[in-house]
């Protein structure tokens, strides 16, 4: 073979490359430029001292939808109005509909789960209500408000490091050597369910709407001399000295607790609180100390 063969075999087979994949160099010139363009994302929990033993402790859950807003000059960019962006098991975030690097100027990226499909980009608050079933993994992360806001100052992958918004209770409930439980359900009792949510800062107002109830254990059956321990998300909020706060259901039983002092619970904060059930006592108070979260 011949040198000029040899020059006029290589573009010849870079034609034939092209052809083979289905694009013309323009069309791989323009998915070159998207993907050096694109904004791509990483999530991951803030650093906190609470436990690995419940749900979107450690890392966002790939159980929710992410809801993310690109923001440059006051205005949302293309694919930046609340996109759906969901989370895989190495914190990548992907979306059909990716944001692109403005031109020029910088870009604040707001993101939040679990996504609520209403809510596109304003300054005006928005209202977040917790399940009031949360006795599956569904149901408390439908309740688990983070949060995370960046502008990036490079176009480098961008981290979200999101927060917890609302107030965690996780509650030990034992039984004494006497007493067993079978087909229990748990429940915090009358607290307010609702808060308003502003997107640009991260912040929340007070706790709204009519006092009702959080099942967080359903189903639930203890032997004697046993415990288990069980999580909930309420909105932060003052409960009453002496309120009934926590109430057992089981075999046509019911206990009540109350704290002895009130209880404060505070955004982004986990409270701890045990409860000891008892064929002797079906009025009692809650262990723990809710005014000084736990982590």
């Amino acid at each position: 073979m011949t040198r000029n063969s040899i020059f006029i075999g290589i573009p010849t087979l870079m034609a034939c490359v092209m052809l083979l994949s289905g694009c013309t160099a323009e069309e791989m010139d323009v998915q070159n430029t998207k993907r050096s363009t694109e904004i791509r994302l990483t999530a991951s929990m803030q650093q906190t001292t609470r436990s690995a033993s419940s749900l979107q402790d450690t890392q966002v859950s790939t159980a929710v939808a992410v809801g993310v807003y690109g923001v440059a000059g006051g205005n949302t960019i293309a694919n930046g109005d609340n996109t759906a962006y969901s989370v895989d098991n190495n914190h990548q975030l992907s979306t059909e509909s990716a944001m692109a690097w403005p031109e020029s100027g910088s870009v604040t990226i707001y993101a939040y789960a679990p996504r609520q499909e209403s809510w596109s980009y304003s300054l005006d608050a928005k209202t977040f209500t917790v399940a009031a079933d949360q006795s599956s993994d569904a149901g408390y992360l439908a309740s688990d408000l983070i949060y995370a806001k960046v502008t990036p100052t490079d176009q480098n992958t961008v981290n979200l490091a999101f927060a917890h918004k609302l107030s965690r209770i996780v509650l030990t409930l034992q039984t004494d050597e006497g007493t067993s439980l079978t087909d229990a359900t748990v429940k915090i009792v009358g607290t307010k369910p609702s808060t308003v949510f502003t997107l640009t800062d991260g912040s929340i107002g007070a706790a709204t709407g009519t006092a009702a109830d959080i099942t967080i254990g359903s189903g639930v059956s203890v032997g004697a001399s046993s415990s288990t321990t069980l999580y909930g998300v309420l909105v932060p909020q003052t409960i009453s000295a002496n309120t009934t706060m926590i109430e057992v259901t089981a075999g046509g039983k019911v206990w009540r607790y109350h704290f002895s002092s009130d209880a404060v619970f505070v955004g982004g904060k986990s409270h701890s609180a045990s409860i000891t059930v008892s064929s002797n006592s079906f009025t009692s108070t809650i262990g723990g100390n809710a005014t000084e979260p736990a982590n």
